[in-house]
């Protein structure tokens, strides 16, 4: 059932959503009106194509990907049906007091549920043991292999591959949930709050590694092998201070990673 909501004249003065092209960003407001009070719902492409774009000829597929990969919304599976979550949805909703009393029968998003969809084709993951929380002894960040950068197609003969400067803001903060906190002892800062500040931090990161997701990804992973060596940054030193995305973004910081080096807590995160 469709339901009535708000939108905010700063919608229209999003610079990462203007990026999307003018269909994408229709679907994108047409989904709060049929999320639920969490701001979740079952993904079923033909009857959702009805719903919200019944007189476009587009692929909403394609549509809904890239709002995805832009970090509007968040493609997820309990293992049987697809949902859909919209990222700070009750940041700008205010569902009414009846509809959250009521509840909903559609699963919350959790971070296995995330890895279960596969979205180059917008289908369930096979290997349904990605619903099992990951063994992080092993390969940590294999189940990011699920999200691909389409934005960077495959080169055709001789010609390079296209790189986009679109910022894939959700496939960068699951790399940084999955690689730099799924250890329970060895964690930085969360990021379950995807604040403007932060999407900027990773906007930053993503231009500075050259719009290369892999080398963002060695990156992460280079600062979780320094955890013994430069354990401050997880928590190990008197202020109990750990690095969250706008350190990881900053230009020393990358430069020192870069060289190997890190340095030693001196008591600031300066």
């Amino acid at each position: 059932m469709a339901r009535a909501r708000n939108i905010k004249p700063s919608f229209f003065d999003n610079d990462e959503l203007a990026d999307l092209p003018p269909l994408a960003r229709l679907l994108f407001i047409g989904m709060w009106t049929i999320a639920d009070c969490n701001g979740n719902f079952e993904w079923r492409e033909k009857k959702i194509k009805k719903q919200l774009l019944a007189y476009d000829n587009c692929d909403i597929g394609k549509l809904a990907i890239n709002l995805d990969k832009s970090g509007f919304i968040r493609f997820y599976s309990d293992g049987d049906l697809i949902y859909v979550n919209i990222v700070n949805f009750s940041k700008h909703q205010n569902p009414h007091k009846n509809e959250r009393e009521k509840g909903s029968e559609v699963p919350l998003i959790i971070p296995q549920a995330r890895q279960a969809i596969d979205l180059i084709t917008l289908t369930i993951n096979p290997d349904k043991s990605r619903l099992i929380p990951e063994d992080y002894a092993s390969n940590r960040a294999d189940s990011l292999n699920l999200i691909p950068d389409t934005c960077t197609p495959e080169s055709g003969g001789d010609k390079p591959p296209k790189v986009s400067n679109i910022t894939p803001y959700a496939k960068i903060i699951e790399c940084y949930k999955d690689i730099l906190n799924g250890n329970e002892d060895l964690n930085l800062v969360e990021m379950e709050v995807i604040t403007e500040k932060r999407k900027e931090s990773v906007k930053k990161l993503y231009k500075m590694f050259n719009y290369d997701f892999d080398k963002i990804k060695k990156y992460f992973q280079w600062i979780y092998s320094a955890r013994e060596t430069h354990s401050w940054i997880f928590g190990d030193n008197s202020n109990n201070w750990r690095a969250d995305i706008e350190y990881l973004s900053r230009e020393d910081t990358i430069a020192k990673a870069r060289e190997g080096r890190l340095g030693n807590w001196n008591g600031s995160a300066a």
